[in-house]
């Protein structure tokens, strides 16, 4: 039994290691940065949605009698990665080498799946030119009770509402630096 289990362990771990060494060739294009699988969700939405909100919300605290955490984050994140990242290493770059990148990654990571219909949505985003989302946060630095959403995001525009799932997966994974729990916050009555 113990040889079974390192034998899948050493498979798990090799990979996970192929998968780290696609990322890593192709880190910079920024639909790889989160799950990207979210990519292949549009294939699941019903042709009829046209718009998707979704919300960022913390669901609890690991600390015993914290009932908040501090709204902190949103502004860097969407500087960092929906306008730097997004701009600089999607938009400004020629479509072809855009697609390229993603068929490969695409094609080690997801057997399977519809690539050509993956790949057009990829290619229509790039040349829509912008992230068709809209951002509302609650004020940084503000106390906010656990399980209230603290970030909503809209897309904005009825082709592309797939984006909003994978912008709300970038969000959760580069979310885990937002909240913090502050020490000094208390329940009141």
């Amino acid at each position: 039994p113990r040889r079974l289990t390192n034998a899948l362990n050493l498979k798990c771990v090799l990979y996970e290691l192929k998968i780290i060494i696609i990322m890593k060739s192709n880190s910079t294009l920024p639909l790889f940065l989160c799950d990207f699988y979210k990519l292949c969700h549009a294939d699941q939405y019903d042709k009829r949605i046209r718009r998707l909100v979704s919300y960022m919300t913390p669901r609890g605290s690991r600390l015993p009698n914290k009932n908040y955490v501090v709204s902190f984050g949103a502004q860097a994140f969407c500087k960092e990665y929906l306008i730097d990242v997004f701009n600089n290493e999607f938009f400004s770059k020629d479509i072809e080498s855009v697609l390229t990148k993603a068929k490969d990654f695409l094609e080690n990571t997801l057997p399977g799946i519809n690539i050509d219909k993956t790949l057009e949505r990829i290619s229509s985003l790039h040349k829509l030119g912008y992230l068709p989302i809209s951002i509302y946060t609650v004020p940084e630095g503000e106390l906010v009770s656990i399980k209230c959403p603290t970030i909503e995001l809209i897309t904005t525009n009825e082709n592309f509402a797939w984006v909003g799932g994978y912008i709300e997966s970038l969000l959760s994974s580069y979310g885990w630096k937002m909240p913090l729990e502050p020490h000094q916050a208390e329940t009141s009555g």
